[in-house]
């Protein structure tokens, strides 16, 4: 996290993301140690707000869970699950064995001149800026392009940017706004398809704005072709009045 007079920037975030399928709630949780392989997570967690504890009691070995933690996000179940107080202070360590993390469907399609890579990058500028978001058509043509715009066959679907509703969640705390909306960035990004891998995401802050700079890179389709390249530079207004 960096001060550029009246912007934060940020590129990384000490937070990870839980997220239980079926639940609404994401929790957004300090990371004091972690050690990540391509088969396990491990997390120790420092809770910033107590009523966390409740939730980080509850989790069971071998219940389903969304985890993302710097430039990854996985589909894990839940290995280990202990709650520690040392030195005065709640801690919370998890180990999660890894069921997934690639989301690129097997089978990527275009609509009509569209194709899966140009779909999926007019779906990360939609994510990183709210551009087009979803709007209610009676359209069957309008219909089906949002069908394949918002992600076919990806676990989750991208309908508008989540940065908006996360500022309006923490704007009191800016510095918490730009690491919690960086990592739930990477996690959309990857589980919608966008892209198989993260090359940079920094995210600058500037009153009611957020300036993104992004590359990230698609699944490889052919082994003698590089795979596509997704670069995103601009602004995503964060309040209706900055959208007008």
């Amino acid at each position: 996290m960096s001060t550029e007079g009246d912007a934060l920037r940020c590129s990384k975030s000490r937070y990870a993301l839980l997220f239980v399928p079926g639940e609404t709630m994401i929790y957004y949780e300090p990371v004091e140690e972690a050690r990540l392989s391509t088969t396990d997570i491990s997390l120790v967690l420092n809770p910033e707000d107590p009523r966390d504890f409740s939730f980080l009691s509850r989790i069971e070995r071998g219940s389903q869970m969304i985890v993302a933690y710097t430039f990854k996000a996985a589909v894990c179940h839940v290995a280990q699950s202990e709650l520690v107080e040392k030195q005065g202070r709640s801690q919370s360590n998890l180990k999660f064995e890894i069921e997934r993390s690639d989301f690129s469907p097997s089978i990527q399609m275009g609509f009509s001149s569209t194709g899966s890579d140009e779909l999926a990058e007019l779906r990360t500028r939609r994510l990183l800026l709210n551009e087009n978001p979803a709007a209610e058509s009676s359209d069957i043509n309008a219909i089906t392009r949002e069908l394949f715009l918002g992600g076919m066959d990806t676990l989750i679907r991208v309908e508008r940017s989540p940065f908006p509703e996360t500022f309006h969640q923490f704007k009191s705390d800016p510095r918490r706004f730009l690491e919690v909306a960086w990592i739930l960035a990477v996690m959309q990004l990857l589980l919608s398809a966008c892209v198989a891998e993260i090359e940079q995401l920094e995210l600058t802050l500037r009153g009611h704005f957020l300036d993104v700079r992004f590359v990230g890179r698609r699944k490889r389709k052919y082994q003698n072709a590089p795979p596509y390249e997704i670069r995103v530079e601009g602004t995503c207004p964060l309040t209706t009045e900055a959208s007008g």
